[in-house]
């Protein structure tokens, strides 16, 4: 690293770096930065279930976050053994943790893989 002499020319460096530093990791003011934490539990009494589409027999889910057309969504799923799911699409990358049992996934041009709690 080389020093500077100039001292106006340090000034406006360590300037440019903070004004730089700020731009790269300040947060966003956004909806996304004041909206509140989710916690809930599956058997939390404020999630209201709903019958799960077609491809989802006798399942249910809540939606924890967001809108189910836009991208980004948070849902609770239950879903019952045994069940199959058709292949669908989704709006946004799907993310899954499972809670209990053990769930086969398998998506396009991918391996399969079994999920556990």
């Amino acid at each position: 690293m080389k020093t500077l002499k100039n001292p106006s020319l340090r000034v406006l460096t360590i300037l440019s770096l903070l004004l730089f530093s700020y731009c790269m990791f300040g947060q966003e003011k956004n909806k996304s930065v004041t909206e509140m934490s989710i916690v809930n539990t599956v058997d939390d009494n404020n999630l209201k279930w709903n019958l799960a589409p077609d491809f989802f027999p006798g399942c249910s889910f809540t939606i924890l976050h967001g809108d189910m057309a836009e991208p980004n969504l948070d849902l609770f799923f239950k879903i019952e053994p045994n069940t199959e799911v058709i292949n669908h699409t989704h709006n946004s990358p799907e993310r899954m943790i499972l809670i209990s049992g053990e769930l086969k996934v398998q998506y396009e041009d991918e391996s399969s893989i079994v999920l556990k709690p």
